[in-house]
């Protein structure tokens, strides 16, 4: 008999189920996700579909701060196709991960592929350009914390791109995964108020209208590092985590899920239905 097989299956079991119980979990929170991306999505080609072309600054700027600046044309070219690029990517990114277009379009994936990781740099640079150039709202230690997105963004985008070009799957598809993540910074800003808002009995503790308060400067770095931190534990355990490493992972994750349907739901209710309406 061979002892060292029979000693070694029940391990290989558990982690085996441990590791679909991790996947289970990490597709149920992209579905949740995906609904959440869909919703900002409709809401910015509505909201800022309906306003752009008509000039009304006022409207628009309620929900972009400084916003647009009348003379301004460059500034606010550069506004307009950010906000633009924001639907697109956040429609977009969610498309790239569905496994039935990978699998059926895969042109249609690689040329997807390309506009939204070369939108991650317009973004970007945009955004950052956008945040110190116009006396954005919030403190220095918020236009920190976005810039830290971007240059994340940018870096990841880059990461992506070259393990692609070298048709390397295995490591393309965590870095586009951290892109993915990185590229909803603004999106996980909003439910992180969203879901901040609900826990406190529909205060808003710690924040300010110029976004200035203690949770408002926490959420300037948490919206990009602790979904990021999320998805490294993912990645980890996926890898080379024990079976007990990946049930935990995937208790945090299901967690990470029921916050983000909260998230989603408050987002909904406070920033973007209202101003459908």
């Amino acid at each position: 008999m061979n002892y060292s097989k029979t000693l070694a299956e029940p391990t290989f079991s558990l982690d085996k189920k441990a590791k679909k119980a991790l996947i289970l979990s990490g597709r149920i929170w992209f579905i949740i996700a995906a609904i959440g991306h869909f919703l900002f999505a409709l809401y910015i080609i509505i909201h800022y579909g309906y306003h752009v072309p008509q000039g009304n600054y006022e409207e628009m700027n309620k929900t972009l701060g400084t916003g647009f600046i009348p003379g301004a044309w460059l500034s606010n070219l550069l506004l307009t196709a950010h906000v633009f690029l924001a639907f697109l990517v956040t429609f977009g990114g969610v498309l790239q991960f569905i496994p039935w277009i990978r699998a059926r379009a895969i042109n249609f994936h690689r040329y997807l592929g390309r506009i939204y990781l070369s939108s991650a740099f317009v973004i970007s640079g945009g955004g950052i350009y956008l945040t110190f150039a116009r006396n954005s709202i919030g403190t220095v230690w918020n236009h920190i914390g976005v810039s830290i997105n971007a240059l994340l963004i940018m870096s990841f985008a880059v990461m992506a791109w070259r393990a692609a070009r070298r048709s390397d799957i295995s490591q393309h598809w965590p870095w586009a995964l951290r892109t993915f993540i990185m590229m909803g910074g603004v999106w996980f800003m909003r439910l992180g108020y969203g879901f901040w808002i609900f826990i406190m009995q529909w205060q808003a503790v710690g924040m300010t209208n110029n976004l200035d308060g203690p949770f408002d400067i926490f959420l300037a770095y948490a919206s990009s590092l602790l979904p990021l931190a999320m998805v490294e534990l993912y990645l980890w355990a996926l890898e080379k985590g024990s079976p007990l490493a990946k049930y935990v992972s995937a208790g945090l994750i299901s967690l990470a899920s029921v916050a983000t349907a909260i998230g989603i739901g408050m987002a909904t209710l406070i920033f973007w239905l209202p101003r459908l309406m």
